[in-house]
């Protein structure tokens, strides 16, 4: 099973980034549409979302959106101590980012400001695709289960479905 889930991954990636440039922007504008016309959108106030990496739908239109709005934007953020574990720091325009060991963006926060995934109304989690079960397929590197394990509201996550993105409900099985 493993083996069958890093060459489905690799085989969406591959697919995803291959996509056109106006392939990617036709499916960051239909995320912020089906985004901001969901009830879950508009009730949530601390909203994490991602920065874009290695052809996953662009989220800055999502992030322009969250900020006119006036809702609060947090960024995952890498945990120093359990390599494993996800955690989110508010990012404002000003706040400073720094590749994680990924190379990914993230904010550059001490680690009291961090909060977990509990702490949060909606999370945003990108996606390379789905398995037969219908569950979540990350890019492998990190469990994204154990930041929600405890969540009241699941994650949303975000794929490219040809040229248009969904937005979903799922469990993760990274």
């Amino acid at each position: 099973m493993p083996k069958e889930k890093s060459d489905l991954r690799r085989a969406l990636r591959t697919r995803r980034q291959s996509l056109s440039a106006e392939d990617q922007k036709l499916a960051a504008r239909a995320l912020v549409a089906n985004l901001t016309g969901t009830r879950l959108y508009h009730a949530s106030r601390r909203i994490a979302c991602y920065l874009p990496n290695d052809g996953e739908i662009d989220t800055r239109l999502v992030i322009g959106h969250i900020r006119r709005l006036r809702k609060i934007l947090y960024l995952p953020v890498l945990s120093p101590l359990a390599h494993d574990r996800l955690w989110f720091a508010k990012a404002k325009p000003e706040t400073k980012l720094i590749p994680n060991r990924f190379g990914i963006p993230e904010p550059a926060v001490p680690a009291r400001q961090l909060v977990r995934a509990q702490g949060l109304d909606l999370i945003l989690m990108p996606l390379v695709g789905f398995d037969d079960h219908g569950n979540r397929l990350g890019m492998g590197g990190v469990s994204t289960t154990a930041a929600w394990s405890s969540c009241a509201i699941a994650p949303a996550g975000t794929s490219h479905r040809c040229s248009e993105s969904r937005m979903i409900s799922s469990g993760s099985t990274d």
